[in-house]
């Protein structure tokens, strides 16, 4: 009697499937046996089988003339060689590598898509993956939108570069004049000489008590691109007073660009910047050239608001570029993860800024790696794109992020033992997420994820809580379905959004504890004006006021002095249009209500604030 063979589906402990199932018909007269997968027979009718992720990636709103990344992965699943071909895309649009590739059962090949456009309006393209898997090629729906306005011509680049770059004796000559004729309140010294500047300050430094400059409660906003992607060395302050940003406390407005006198060593965009307990802020790592993996800083400088100056520090052992967090610990020193190095490799190290010592080192991190040069002790996966959070344990929390694709896994950094160790995983990958420690209400201690990217390029409505006790996530909202998924607790989907929790010190009223999510991106590329209210004990947001205008990659800071304590400071970012912003709103959770305040004298995008002590 003729016989077929089907072997048996097997399942591995998490669920996921191994094998599959394999038909060798030999006969007419079927007597079905049933074998395990890994049998003989089995093997050496295995089919090849692959999986690509994510199925459609989406670039977002892009400002022509900059360049975004996004990867897509190509893996064997299967138990005999893999082989096909990946197809060209079509501009504004390419990706790396194209053309044929052979993996073995396992591997994995990564590929960079670049979307850079160079109009304005919306864009798609279709990139074919074929392999020996299947019959059916694979589409990848690649789409992005190009913004409106244009990069400015090469002849400007040089004049537009140099002209907010004056020299130092300049700069260091107006500094010193401000400060003399703020502290010995003498106008008339402002043109004076060197050494009448230097007699001034010399004889009023014993008369002036106050720094010269009384900053607390001040937002410092630095860096970032302006309306003509220019990446911008200039910074200036949100008075919370007056309601305004000036130059008072950065030596003046420059007569020549109209942006404050006292500018940052270095250029930078997505770069971070981090309170110290000694009141100055350490302003680290991002890119000076606009696209991702190229330009990046490893350098890093002070800020003091006494001087109102901006200072060199020691460099960090690794490049941390793009979207890398930085958290102040416990102990004061500052910690700083991920991103993309010098190369455009995401990286799994680590680094510690000691303010005692102004210097970047591995002391705290497992020392030195004699081969890398780099700190020993690294997170357990790569990642850029993700969040770092202080717990009030002194352990931070580091979720999500890409490490090729985004991630679902988190993991836990110990300032006492200088080492990373993971963490129980969120129920969806996360990349562009945000994380706000909730220090009150029902779920003190637990730290909300909110929002972002997955891995199939699907922008996000669901939250979760990691609670540190257990070292788990939950669902914020619940789940449904089977496998679980997380219902939303987000009124809409959003990434490249702020998140700002509502603190009870300084807010009062019923929206006390909540936090305040604005603005962002949603699943089509566009830039929301929409705000809404994440209520931890209920796992859902709901609809508050708009903003005045749309906003992704925008700041947010909770004011805590002036007259407007306890509203929320939101400023600069993209609009819907593409437009650069120079306009700043306020948040009222009073009246749930936007109102606009002072712009600030340069429009700005991915850049960094900090709220000074």
């Amino acid at each position: 009697m003729s016989t077929s063979m089907i072997c048996r589906k097997r399942e591995n402990p998490t669920g996921g499937r191994r094998g599959g199932y394999l038909l060798a018909a030999i006969a007419a007269i079927p007597l079905i046996l049933l074998a395990p997968c890994g049998s003989a027979s089995a093997a050496t009718a295995a089919r090849p089988r692959w999986s690509v992720r994510p199925a459609a990636v989406r670039c977002g709103l892009i400002r022509p003339g900059r360049m975004v990344t996004r990867q897509v992965t190509i893996k064997n699943t299967g138990r005999v060689p893999l082989t096909g071909t990946v197809g060209s895309l079509s501009s504004p649009f390419s990706v790396s590598p194209s053309g044929p590739f052979t993996l073995a059962p396992g591997q994995v090949l990564r590929l960079t898509v670049q979307c850079q456009p160079t109009q304005a309006g919306a864009a798609s393209a279709k990139m074919l993956v074929t392999s020996n898997a299947s019959a059916r090629p694979m589409n990848v729906a690649v789409s992005g939108r190009g913004a409106k306005g244009a990069y400015p011509p090469a002849a400007a680049s040089p004049t537009a570069t140099a002209t907010p770059t004056p020299t130092a004796t300049a700069t260091a000559t107006a500094t010193a004049t401000a400060v003399a004729t703020l502290a010995a309140t003498a106008t008339a010294t402002a043109t004076t000489t060197a050494t009448a500047t230097a007699a001034a300050t010399a004889t009023a430094t014993p008369t002036a008590t106050p720094t010269p400059y009384v900053l607390n409660g001040y937002v410092l906003i630095a860096g970032g691109m302006d309306n003509f992607n220019r990446v911008l060395s200039t910074a200036e302050l949100y008075n919370p007073v007056s309601g305004a940003f000036d130059c008072t406390a950065l030596g003046g407005v420059n007569s020549s660009t109209g942006a404050c006198n006292n500018t940052m060593t270095d250029r930078r965009y997505s770069h971070t910047m981090t309170a110290l307990q000694n009141g100055k802020v350490l302003i680290a790592g991002g890119l000076d050239i606009i696209g991702a993996g190229q330009g990046c800083v490893s350098t890093a400088e002070i800020f003091s608001p006494g001087s109102g100056t901006f200072t060199a520090t020691g460099n960090m052992t690794d490049g941390h570029c793009f979207p890398h967090p930085a958290v102040l610990l416990q102990n004061g020193q500052v910690l700083i993860t991920g991103g993309e190095d010098l190369t455009g490799n995401q990286v799994n190290t680590g680094d510690l800024y000691n303010p005692a010592t102004g210097a970047f080192d591995c002391t705290g991190l497992g020392g030195v790696n004699s081969t890398t040069h780099f700190c020993n002790n690294t997170m357990t996966d790569v990642r850029f794109m993700d969040t770092a959070t202080l717990l009030p344990t002194g352990q931070v929390l580091i979720a999500g992020g890409s490490d090729g694709t985004q991630v679902s896994t988190a993991e836990i950094f110990d300032p006492a033992s200088g080492a990373f160790k993971a963490t129980g995983s969120m129920s969806d990958s996360r990349e562009f997420h945000r994380a706000v420690l909730l220090p009150s209400g029902p779920d003190a201690g637990e730290v909300l994820i909110a929002g972002g990217m997955d891995a199939a390029g699907t922008v996000l409505q669901t939250a979760e809580l990691y609670n540190p006790a257990t070292g788990t996530f939950t669902c914020a909202a619940g789940v449904s379905s089977t496998p679980p998924v997380c219902n939303a607790s987000l009124t809409h989907g959003r990434y490249l959004f702020t998140a700002t929790f509502l603190d009870a010190a300084f807010v009062s009223g019923p929206n006390a504890g909540k936090v305040l999510i604005a603005g962002g991106e949603d699943g089509t590329g566009k830039a929301l004006a929409t705000a809404e209210l994440f209520d931890p004990a209920s796992g859902l947001g709901w609809i508050t006021g708009s903003m005045t205008t749309s906003r992704a990659f925008q700041i947010a800071k909770l004011l805590k002095t002036g007259p407007h304590a306890g509203q929320v400071l939101i400023a600069g970012g993209v609009d819907d249009n593409g437009d650069t912003l120079s306009s700043a709103e306020l948040y009222n959770p009073a009246t749930g209500t936007f109102t606009a305040t002072g712009s600030m004298t340069t429009p700005r995008t991915s850049a960094s604030a900090v709220l000074l002590p």
